[in-house]
C-alpha cells in the first residue's frame, strides 16, 4: 500500500523539479517589409541600454548577436561606418532582471528567472528605411539546478530570439 502512494509522489516531485528547467523567450513583430532578407556583406550593429546597470549585459548581448550573425553566414563582417554597410541593426535593451546568487540560494526557484528584454530595429543603410522592428524577451530557467539559470543563459536566449526575428 505504501508503494501505491509513494511512487506517484516521486513522479509529482520529479515533474515539479523540472518546472522552470529551461530557458524561454519570445518576440513580438512590430514591422516587417515583405521580401527583405536581412543578410549581406557587412552590417553595423549597435546594442544600447536604457536599463539601469545594463552595460555588461549589453556588451555580452552584442557579442552573442555578432557571433551568430557572422557564424550563420548572414553577414561577412561588422563595420562601424553605416555608409559602408548593407544594414544597420540597433538593439535597445529596455529592462533586465538579474537574480543574485544570494536570492538563488535562499529562495531557489521562487527567486524567479533572469530576464533581458528590449527592441530591435533594422534599417536598410542605403535608404534608411526600417525593414524590421520587433520586441524580444530572453529568460533563464528559474530552477537553480537546471544548469540554465544564470544571466548568461538569459542573454543567450535573447540572442536566439533576436536571430529568429531577423530571419522571420
Amino acid at each position: 500500500m505504501k508503494a501505491f502512494i509513494f511512487k506517484p509522489l516521486i513522479v509529482v516531485a520529479a515533474v515539479l523539479a523540472m518546472v522552470g528547467c529551461s530557458t524561454k523567450g519570445s518576440i513580438t513583430m512590430m514591422e516587417s517589409v515583405p521580401g527583405v532578407i536581412v543578410q549581406g556583406e557587412s552590417l553595423k550593429l549597435d546594442v544600447v541600454s536604457t536599463a539601469k546597470d545594463a552595460d555588461t549585459v549589453a556588451e555580452k548581448l552584442k557579442g552573442q548577436i555578432a557571433s551568430q550573425l557572422i557564424g550563420s553566414g548572414a553577414f561577412a563582417n561588422l563595420s562601424n561606418d553605416v555608409n559602408a554597410t548593407d544594414f544597420n541593426i540597433v538593439v535597445s535593451v529596455k529592462s533586465i532582471r538579474e537574480v543574485s546568487g544570494t536570492e538563488r540560494v535562499m529562495l531557489g526557484a521562487l527567486a524567479g528567472s533572469n530576464k533581458v528584454a528590449g527592441n530591435v530595429s533594422v534599417k536598410n543603410s542605403a535608404n534608411g528605411q526600417v525593414v524590421k522592428s520587433f520586441d524580444f524577451i530572453g529568460e533563464s530557467a528559474s530552477h537553480p539546478f537546471s544548469g540554465k539559470s544564470d544571466m548568461r543563459d538569459a542573454i543567450e536566449r535573447a540572442a536566439e530570439e533576436i536571430m529568429t526575428g531577423l530571419r522571420g
